[in-house]
């Protein structure tokens, strides 16, 4: 592999992973979720499904941010040309969130047989170009987070980060939907999906404000002499444990991808899942992923990546089939499911930092796109897939359309997890 590139500045990793930048990391993902979290998920979900798109459009739309973001792996140049991954990352998320902030004037469409058609494009339109730039800015974020701490305080550093964002997508996305029902009980029924329009303002807001504590930390600049001189893919050739850790990534995204948009149609047109319902269940997900988060920052610092992410995946694809079980009386054999699937907190603290370690440090802007974003693309064509397929099987199946999709999910995300036993547990130290 080509030299392991330094960092430009020791003094600055020798000090970054101090409480007081845990602490300023810490603040950043608490406000950034709390915006997030009402732009994203059962609010986005819900408010486009007021526009009554099929099937087809509902999946381009709920796999379009993971489809876009995958770009990112072309900008490692653009990176590395720069030198300057903290100023793209601010870039990214506020050029983004401009974007974001367009989506509730689909609501102004003048009414008519093309309404539909219209406010739908329009809304395709404006996430990709939201999803785009923040694809850029994501994969340039925690490219610098990681210099700023060494190897063996990653899981502390990124666990941390994930427990604070958690914590706030708990009690955000609640709070403002028991808000939102008390003002609509005095306000006329056309007013709901104007409601969303407001949650939406308020949480793009919100996610721009999240950068505030993170400005006085200095980026740190890549080395002239970086990895650089080699191609990303020249990079990957000999690096067989990065291969097998993303065969592995790209094969659960593809089976949970698969039934992305089938879950969701399933809880809101079968079981009847109301949105409180929905968020009731991701806040149970949430809260038990706090302990499972700082779990899998101590095992990750004790160089356990490996075993926590084949132990995170095996957990969570046990939630399919309370899935498979459910029906609009037994809507309840879903909180099981949402229970198993906090595992995805420690898939996400240790794969994450599995994925520095078997890249070069600083330059690993490429690595962190393939791993992060082009797995969200691998889940987005399998939604396409899924949506398409999910069309043809509701006019001759009923309601055994959805079980068939979940089953084949269930069974590829049970061996997706194999790939990673043939994969050393390399040093808390990235490769030189």
């Amino acid at each position: 592999m080509a030299e392991n590139p330094q960092i430009a500045s020791e003094p600055l990793e020798n000090d970054a992973h101090s409480p007081s930048v845990v602490g300023q990391v810490m603040q950043n993902q608490m406000v950034f979720q709390a915006g997030n979290s009402l732009t994203t998920g059962s609010f986005f979900n819900y408010f486009v499904s007021g526009f009554h798109p099929s099937a087809f459009w509902l999946a381009v739309l709920m796999v379009l941010p993971e489809t876009t973001q995958s770009l990112s792996v072309l900008t490692r140049r653009l990176t590395l040309r720069t030198g300057r991954r903290k100023q793209l990352w601010l870039f990214g998320l506020i050029t983004g969130r401009c974007f974001a902030l367009l989506i509730p004037l689909a609501l102004l469409f003048p009414k008519g047989e093309s309404f539909e058609t219209s406010a739908v494009t329009f809304l395709v339109c404006c996430t990709a170009g939201w999803y785009l730039l923040q694809g850029l800015a994501y994969v340039n974020y925690l490219s610098w987070l990681s210099d700023l701490a060494p190897a063996n305080c990653w899981g502390h550093l990124f666990s941390r980060r994930q427990m604070a964002g958690l914590l706030v997508g708990v009690c955000v996305p609640g709070a403002t939907l028991l808000l939102r029902k008390q003002i609509l009980n005095q306000l006329p029924p056309h007013a709901a999906a104007w409601s969303y329009a407001a949650i939406f303002l308020l949480g793009g807001l919100l996610t721009m404000a999240s950068v505030l504590p993170l400005l006085w930390i200095p980026d740190v600049t890549l080395p002239a002499e970086s990895s650089n001189r080699l191609g990303l893919w020249k990079l990957l050739q000999g690096n067989r444990g990065f291969q097998l850790l993303l065969a592995s990534r790209w094969t659960a995204a593809f089976f949970q991808g698969l039934t992305q948009t089938v879950l969701f149609k399933f809880a809101y047109d079968v079981l009847k899942i109301s949105l409180e319902t929905s968020v009731a269940l991701v806040s149970l997900m949430v809260l038990l992923q706090l302990p499972m988060s700082w779990w899998a920052g101590r095992i990750s610092d004790r160089n356990q990546d490996r075993n926590g992410v084949f132990a995170g995946m095996l957990l969570v694809s046990g939630a399919l089939p309370f899935w498979l079980m459910a029906t609009p009386e037994r809507w309840q054999l879903l909180i099981p499911a949402y229970v198993l699937w906090s595992g995805f907190a420690i898939v996400n603290v240790c794969g994450t930092n599995l994925c520095l370690k078997l890249s070069p440090r600083s330059d690993n802007v490429g690595q962190l796109a393939l791993y992060e974003q082009v797995s969200g693309l691998v889940a987005g064509l399998a939604g396409l897939l899924g949506g398409w397929a999910l069309d043809r099987l509701l006019s001759s199946s009923g309601e055994d359309a959805f079980r068939w999709p979940m089953l084949i999910s269930w069974l590829g995300r049970m061996a997706a997890p194999m790939w990673l036993l043939a994969i050393r547990q390399p040093n808390s130290n990235p490769p030189h």
